[in-house]
């Protein structure tokens, strides 16, 4: 009962996890979103230069809002994605290595016999590592929008004209191009679009150098058990006769 609820624990504790990170990227994401909005109309107008102070200050409070909160939060995230990433590799692994047994178990008729495979640890396995494929790309890209907010005033202040362009603008424009707005992990790594790629492409090649070292170990106790089985099969031929 104690080793349950540990389990179940520990279950609620990483999915909350999960979802404290998306609340607070969905929040945050708000706040820049509502600079946007105010930049949006204005994209190629004659605007003064009070415009362009005020934007430009109102979006400087809100990647200072991005930079407190990832201070506080940063070890979550971290926590979150390393979570994500340890099981998804798991989960790889034990499908992987069930599906090399369940092939043996198929060629192997006496084996199959005693042992049958049932459609239960695959259907498992299969909904397990798709769950937790899918909560880590959400994660990963609901997280990623704040950086992506964070670069929507570029094009606009590419677009102010030249009659009106002033400090202001040069000033907001180094602001958005300088800084990078995200949120991070222990400032080990930002969360981007394109962090989704670099663990995807990890994933894929922890599970390659996994199925390289665990095909020779399969493939040589496969063998036994086929010569196994065929002296099985002579021995018994020539008992016979």
């Amino acid at each position: 009962m104690v080793t349950q609820f540990l389990n179940i624990q520990s279950h609620f504790i990483w999915n909350f996890t999960d979802l404290f990170v998306i609340c607070m990227s969905y929040y945050l994401t708000s706040r820049l979103d509502l600079v946007n909005k105010k930049l949006l109309p204005a994209q190629g107008k004659y605007l003064p230069e009070i415009f362009w102070r005020t934007t430009r200050e109102t979006y400087c409070r809100a990647t200072k809002l991005v930079r407190k909160v990832d201070e506080i939060i940063n070890g979550i995230l971290f926590i979150s994605f390393a979570n994500n990433l340890f099981f998804v590799c798991v989960q790889l692994f034990n499908t992987f290595d069930d599906s090399v047994d369940m092939v043996g178990l198929c060629y192997n008729y006496s084996e199959r016999r005693t042992k049958p495979v049932g459609r239960e640890p695959v259907i498992y396995l299969l909904f397990s590592l798709g769950f937790l494929i899918s909560r880590s790309i959400t994660v990963s890209l609901i997280a990623s929008q704040v950086n992506l907010a964070s670069t929507v005033p570029a094009p606009i202040l590419y677009d102010v004209p030249s009659a009106v362009y002033c400090v202001e603008v040069q000033r907001f424009l180094e602001q958005v191009n300088g800084d990078n707005v995200a949120l991070t992990g222990l400032q080990f790594f930002s969360v981007t679009r394109g962090l989704l790629l670099s663990v995807a492409g990890t994933i894929v090649t922890y599970e390659l150098v996994m199925v390289q070292f665990n095909q020779a170990p399969a493939s040589d106790s496969f063998t036994e058990k086929l010569v196994e089985n065929n002296i099985t099969t002579i021995e018994t031929f020539y008992n016979y006769s």
